[in-house]
């Protein structure tokens, strides 16, 4: 196994009941934290940084 904290992200699309679409994300942590994320501007990386945030995954943006 790998040390990656986050072996588990899963992305989809959802329609709404006002008829548009939001994708919604799922991440399952090492340690069975789980965290629910969703962007109804339809931006995968800003529900899968919630999602990880809701999960007690710091998000730290790459280095330059």
């Amino acid at each position: 196994m790998g040390t990656d904290p986050v072996p588990c992200i899963h992305v989809q699309s959802m329609r709404l009941a006002s008829g548009e679409e939001a994708l919604l994300a799922i991440v399952l942590t090492r340690d069975g934290r789980v965290g629910y994320g969703f962007d109804a501007g339809l931006d995968a990386t800003a529900a899968r940084h919630m999602a990880m945030r809701a999960a007690g995954i710091e998000i730290t943006p790459p280095a330059r």
